[in-house]
Parts: C-alpha cells; structure tokens; sequence
C-alpha cells in the first residue's frame, strides 16, 4: 500500500501584492454606507428614466443632457438587482474601484517606481472626490474608468483598446468628446517617444492606427451627434453653468479632489493644500522634467483648459464633476511629487500636513452622508388621504418624490406659463416620464399638497405663481425652511367648491 504523502506547506509561497490590499480597502470604503443616503435630485433622475420602458428611456435621454450609455447599462441592471440606493450605487462603485489597479498601471507604464505608483492608487482609493462619485448613481465614476482605460491605451499603443474606450467614453458623457483632446495628445506624443529613431513607414503605419480607431470612435458615435444638437439648442434656452472666472476654475480644481466632504471648519485648509499641492507638483514635473510627470501634468492642464476655452469662446459648459478624469493623472503627478525623491523628513513633514486632513475630510464624508445627497425627508409632512392630490411647483421635488412617494399618491406639477426655471427638464423629457401637468383649478380635489422647492435658479414668476395660489384658496403651513440659498415648504390648500373643514 502507497502511503499518501501530503505536500508541505511553504508559507512564504503566498505573498499578497500591496496592490490588492489597496483595492480592497478602495472596495470597503466604497461600499460602506453606500445606500444609506437617499437618492438626491439627479440620481432620481437616473432611476426614473431606468424605471421606464428602453424606448421611452432613451427618449428621456435625448430630451436630457447626456448620451444614454450609462443609463442603458443602469437600466439592464436595475432589473437584476433591484431599485434600492446601494443597488442602483453599485455600477458607479464598481467602475470607482477597477479606476484604482488602472492608476498602478498608468504609472508604471510612465516608468515610476513602485512606491509612487502604490501611493497613486492609495490616493484613488482613499480620495474623497472619488468616494462621492463611487457613491452616486451617474455616470461619473464610469467616464472616469473609460478615460483611464483609454489613457491607458495611448500609453501603450493597444489601438483596438484606445477606439473602445473613447467610443463608450463618447456614448457616456459628452466630456467624453472634451476629453479626447488630452487623450490623443497622450497618444500622439507615445507614438513620438516610443518611435524615436524608427523608419518613417514604420511612423506612418503607428500613425494610420491611430488615426483610423479615432474615425471608428467617432463614426460610432455619429448617430447620437444630431440628438447632441437638439440638447445643445434645448440647454442654451435654460443654461444654468456660470461664465467661467479664475475662481471657478479653482473651484473646480477643488472639487475634483474634496468634493463636498470638507465642512465649513475643514474648507479653506483643505483648498490652500489642494492649490499648494497641484503648484508644487507641476512646478517639480517643469523644474525636474521627468517626462511622467510633465505627462501628467499636461494631460491635467490640457482637461482643463479645453472646457475653459470653449467656455470663453461659446458658451460656459466648465462642469467639476465631468472633470473627475482628470483626478487619476492628477493623483499620479501628486504621488511622484510628494514621494519620489524626497528624504524621509520631508516625506514625513508632508504625511503629517496632509495626512490629517484627508483623514478627517474621509470621516466627515461618512458622518454626514445621509445629508450629502437627496432629502425626500419632507415627504413625511404629507398625511395624504384619498381624494387629496400632491401638487408640485416644479421638477426639483416632483422627480425625488416619484422614487419615494407610495404610487397611490396623484402627483401633478405647475405649468410653466411663460416661465421657465434655469434647468428644469426639457419637455421631451418631461413627455417620456409622463409628467402630469395641470393647472389645479383644472383637478378635483378637496385637500392638495402644495410641496414647494426653490433656489437661486428658481424664475421669478413661478414664485409669483405659487404666491396667487396661496392667496386664491384656504392654506395651512404644515413645513417650511429657509436658508441663503433655498425654500422649502409644504402647505395644505382646501378647495372652497369641496367645502373647508
């Protein structure tokens, strides 16, 4: 009889790469608390369109102002998972976490060392900009993977890779069209460095590759290019981004890497080391000219200034969360300059300024998460019974309280006679959601629910009209709340024909 000789276990066999700790813990801190908050105005936007019919959810799409990838993707996997905050968060998250091993890559393959690259992905993984976003039922986690991916790409010359990722780039986002400017000047200037000295047929045929995926993205994308137009011309009439200024391109630098998770105490010290960081850095990558980091440096820059120049020479269209992208090179440049290079005292004199305040922005994110994103808590003022009716102002609470109202409630919203509020939904939209509207004098109803939302992009006469309403019938204050920039109220109207109480 053989015996059984069992192998021995070799526990140094079994090494696990930092990288996938780093990973995990991006995973955890993504996934922590992810449906606690409830959803916010846009991401209501996002179920809403996804709870529709494919058809009717691309003509929301049409009438809105992005591409429909996101919401196709969204759309298949909300019948797979469910309609809860963490199901319909989880696509953002996912694509959030492969952006982390993708980070690693890119920096390797710019020819930094271990370490740098290491602390590139903790700072992805840890970055409060990128826990929002990770956090949040849009699209911008998900451009921000197709844009690493296809800088990726140029980095390495894989063509096929580079014409997939700008194409669904593209059908994502429409900063996906403003960020292949970086992208293929990074591809451009590979092609130089990596081809130094080649035949010119070889330059030529590398060039033709690039050239040919560029018109495949594009022609690919074609299709969607006329309804691009229609949303261009259908913004315009309710434009709500500001005329660029140097403050808000600060601002936007600031927001790609704090988001909204400094408080008031935390805010001005979490911008000067934000600015001082990116001064810093870009003046080590110019002083020192290592070419990743210049790489970096430019493909920022450049992400940047495309926005920043259309902006001043048509219209504004600088949006900070369409620039989260530009955070991974950002993340990189910040990692080389802060540990390559430096001696252990000053790489500790930097932990020790830095540290504390990513830390505490990290733990303010999760303290006040449930504020940070939607607030369907004044729905509870609304002791609905039958025969009342919930009458909206305007879209900002109609599209939060279709998701976390009871399907029983009859919800109509204010026609906008004359009127138009800065970046309401376009009728087209409007249409596909199948939005009730009526003047109230045109329902029946004993007892409606006036919910009111106004802020600084609220018209004028639709607060002239909310006030005629109050004065015309019997009304009750049951909810109201005032601060600099909004007005929220919840008021009780009884209809004289149906008697008063």
């Amino acid at each position: 009889m053989t015996a059984l000789t069992l192998p021995r276990f070799n526990g140094r066999a079994i090494s696990i790469h930092p990288l996938a700790i780093i990973t995990v813990l991006g995973l955890g801190l993504r996934l922590r608390l992810i449906g606690q908050a409830q959803l916010w105005y846009d991401e209501s936007g996002s179920l809403w369109m996804v709870s529709l019919p494919f058809v009717r959810m691309v003509a929301a799409t049409a009438g809105d102002a992005h591409p429909p990838l996101y919401l196709t993707l969204l759309w298949a996997w909300v019948r797979l998972a469910g309609s809860s905050e963490a199901a319909v968060r989880l696509p953002s998250a996912i694509a959030s976490v492969l952006c982390i091993p993708l980070t690693y890559a890119i920096a390797k393959r710019l020819q930094f060392s271990r370490a740098v690259s290491l602390s590139a992905a903790v700072l992805v993984a840890v970055l409060p900009a990128q826990l929002y976003y990770a956090q949040e039922a849009r699209m911008y986690s998900l451009l921000t993977l197709e844009v690493s991916v296809a800088l990726y790409a140029a980095l390495t010359r894989r063509w096929w890779l580079l014409g997939l990722a700008l194409t669904a780039g593209y059908w994502t986002h429409n900063y996906g069209l403003l960020f292949a400017v970086p992208i293929n000047l990074a591809a451009l200037w590979q092609i130089r460095t990596d081809l130094r000295g080649a035949s010119r047929s070889i330059i030529s045929a590398e060039m033709a590759w690039w050239f040919v995926v560029n018109v495949a993205a594009v022609a690919a994308w074609f299709p969607w290019f006329a309804v691009l137009v229609g949303q261009m011309r259908e913004v315009a009439a309710g434009y709500w981004l500001q005329p660029v200024t140097p403050g808000a391109a600060l601002y936007a630098m600031y927001m790609i890497v704090w988001a909204f998770s400094p408080g008031a105490a935390l805010q001005a010290h979490a911008a000067l080391l934000a600015f001082g960081a990116v001064t810093f850095a870009t003046w080590r990558a110019l002083r020192v000219r290592h070419a990743g980091a210049v790489w970096c440096a430019a493909v920022v820059a450049t992400a940047f200034a495309v926005p920043i120049v259309l902006s001043i020479t048509w219209r504004p269209v600088l949006l900070f969360r369409g620039l989260l992208p530009a955070s991974i090179p950002l993340c990189i440049l910040f990692a080389w300059a802060f540990v390559d290079g430096l001696t252990a005292r000053r790489r500790l004199a930097v932990a020790l300024l830095a540290a504390p305040t990513l830390l505490a922005a990290g733990v303010l994110y999760y303290v006040n998460v449930p504020e940070q994103k939607g607030d369907a808590a004044i729905l509870k003022y609304i002791d609905w019974r039958p025969g009342d009716v919930v009458y909206h102002a305007n879209d900002g609470s109609l599209q939060i309280a279709h998701v976390y109202a009871p399907a029983t409630w009859p919800q109509y919203e204010l026609p906008a006679v004359g009127w138009r509020d800065v970046g309401a939904l376009s009728p087209v939209t409007r249409d596909a959601y199948g939005v009730q509207v009526a003047s109230l004098d045109s329902l029946t109803w004993r007892r409606a629910w006036l919910v009111y939302a106004a802020n600084p992009m609220t018209a004028a006469a639709e607060d002239q009209a909310i006030t005629d309403l109050l004065q015309r019938y019997f009304h009750q204050v049951i909810y109201e709340h005032r601060d600099t920039m909004t007005h929220q109220a919840i008021y009780l109207l009884w209809n004289r024909t149906e008697g008063v109480p």
